[in-house]
């Protein structure tokens, strides 16, 4: 007995050049949203890694600002000093003033003046004085800063003359940069009576 088989031989035929096609392009469209949506996630990921860094940074300078706006400010200015009392140096006979302020600590500080162009001679001081910083309650920014302190005063009179001195007064701040300032100044040499002057001035704030 012959026995014929009608089994075909396996081809794929079925397997159309045109689903390969779609296969290939779905694929590499699948590919291309999935890295869309990776890349997405990342930006929102880092999104709120670079808000907290510039709220960061705000909050750092705002603190620097606010810390530059309450703190001591020293000065170098102009002005005039009234004579009130004494002979011996232009302190006591009115001239015209230099002065500074220099900031060691927010209670510390040095005060320096120096009168030239009176009727006297010319005299010059340094003064260590401690300050007592009166604050705005709200802003607590500095609205007056008052001092008292003492030191030396030097005046050329046939050769270096060392004195005591000691001074007082008041530092009021106007602007950032701009402060006034009122001074008792007193000279105390050793032989003759003290020199007294008021200072009356405007100082450039650094």
């Amino acid at each position: 007995m012959e026995i014929t088989t009608s089994r075909k031989p396996m081809i794929y035929k079925y397997i159309q050049p045109k689903k390969i096609s779609l296969l290939i392009v779905s694929t590499i469209l699948t590919g291309s949203i999935f890295l869309v949506q990776e890349s997405q996630s990342q930006t929102f990921s880092q999104s709120p890694v670079n808000k907290i860094s510039q709220s960061d940074s705000k909050e750092s300078e705002l603190r620097k600002l606010t810390t530059e706006a309450i703190r001591q400010r020293g000065y170098i200015g102009v002005g005039g000093s009234i004579g009130i009392s004494g002979n011996t140096s232009a302190l006591g006979t009115s001239g015209f003033s230099l002065f500074s302020k220099t900031i060691f600590t927010d209670n510390l500080s040095m005060h320096n003046n120096t009168v030239i162009f009176g009727t006297g001679i010319s005299s010059s001081s340094s003064n260590l004085t401690v300050d007592f910083p009166i604050r705005d309650a709200t802003s607590q920014q500095i609205v007056l800063s008052p001092f008292i302190g003492g030191g030396v005063m030097l005046r050329n009179e046939d050769g270096l003359k060392i004195a005591p001195h000691v001074t007082g007064g008041v530092d009021v701040p106007l602007s950032r940069n701009i402060t006034g300032t009122v001074q008792l100044n007193v000279g105390l040499p050793s032989d003759r009576k003290a020199d007294m002057g008021l200072l009356l001035g405007i100082g450039y704030s650094f």
